[in-house]
């Protein structure tokens, strides 16, 4: 949970006595509050004024610079890149990792965390000269039918994160103008591996102030109802009305060094399956005062918790390396009538997935 005051500096100091926490619009117990804000009270980044150099708030933690090639044209493209070269030549910040990451063919991770910025100056040169991550176009007539696998890897991403500790924010560099009242199953997916990996996706509309194409207004100015889902459902917030690419990042830092974190138990939910959803609410005492937090949670099996993993391990498996993985890779004879080579993969993993 995030919690600001009217004006939105952060607000520390608070104790379980100063939340309700509500589940299907039921008053649950809060069990547990862990409080994480050593910086204190400190205020909402702004807009950088043209030419004035980056410079990034104080905070910790881990953020992803994600690029959503799906709905970005190539200017987009060299905006976004411009604008996380510039957060990276101008200090990630003290105490703060970071991941790049690209959404084009399936969810590439260039850089996994690191806190050096010349191995991630390097990943963003990797985006651009790789023709394949670089050159890949989704416009008609090559744009797929569905927005179903945009949503899968955005759910990969999630799976990923979920193998790290603490609270994460998704800086996600984005034109996506899809409808943000239909496809409320990828929707419901999306927030409900964002709040199991407590990962808060902060969108950055790539288009900055550009106005309306055609003359005909289909979205905000400046805006993406889809986008705003997005951060919406999973405690994030959207970056939009302005040209300063970097201020979604600035506000992510700024939000990570200030979280509170709830504990509850459900008891006899019944919540078992994929797509069962509960929503949840979150009020803090004080005039003025707002929280921002997930708003879907489900419970996860153990079955489901090891499928995210081997979906993760797919996508990132330097993660997964060391003396704990064994592979064996066994060629089979061809007989006579059968002139294929059949190849048998064994995967031993003896801890981590399972």
């Amino acid at each position: 949970v995030l919690v600001t005051d009217r004006s939105g500096r952060t607000v520390p100091g608070l104790g379980r006595e100063d939340f309700t926490l509500l589940v299907q619009n039921r008053p649950v117990e809060i069990d547990t509050l862990d409080s994480g804000c050593r910086a204190g009270a400190t205020e909402d980044p702004g807009p950088r004024p043209s030419g004035q150099p980056f410079q990034a708030p104080a905070g910790d933690g881990r953020i992803v610079l994600l690029f959503d090639h799906h709905h970005m044209d190539m200017g987009e493209r060299l905006d976004t890149l411009s604008a996380a070269r510039e957060i990276v030549d101008g200090g990630i910040g003290p105490g703060v990792q970071v991941m790049v990451a690209v959404l084009t063919d399936g969810l590439r991770i260039l850089q996994p965390f690191t806190s050096d910025t010349d191995l991630l100056s390097a990943a963003l040169d990797t985006m651009e000269e790789d023709v394949t991550i670089w050159a890949r176009l989704f416009d008609p007539p090559f744009r797929p039918l569905t927005e179903s696998g945009y949503f899968r890897d955005l759910s990969r991403l999630l799976d990923v994160l979920g193998g790290y500790d603490g609270a994460k924010a998704v800086v996600l560099f984005s034109a996506f103008l899809g409808r943000s009242d239909d496809n409320d199953l990828w929707y419901l997916d999306v927030a409900h591996r964002a709040a199991e990996s407590r990962s808060a996706i902060y969108p950055v509309y790539a288009r900055g102030l550009e106005p309306p194409q055609g003359g005909k207004r289909t979205e905000p100015a400046g805006g993406s109802r889809a986008l705003a889902r997005l951060a919406n459902e999973s405690g994030g917030r959207f970056t939009r009305l302005t040209n300063d690419l970097s201020l979604g990042y600035s506000r992510a830092v700024r939000d990570l060094a200030c979280r509170y974190t709830l504990g509850f138990y459900l008891e006899d939910s019944g919540m078992n399956q994929v797509m069962d959803s509960q929503n949840i609410t979150v009020r803090v005492r004080g005039a003025g005062r707002a929280a921002r937090h997930p708003e879907r949670l489900r419970e996860w099996t153990p079955a489901d918790l090891r499928a995210a993993a081997v979906r993760s391990a797919e996508a990132d498996p330097e993660r997964y390396l060391g003396p704990g993985i064994r592979a064996f890779l066994l060629y089979t004879s061809p007989t006579p009538r059968d002139f294929s080579c059949n190849l048998v993969f064994r995967l031993m993993i003896e801890k981590g997935v399972g």
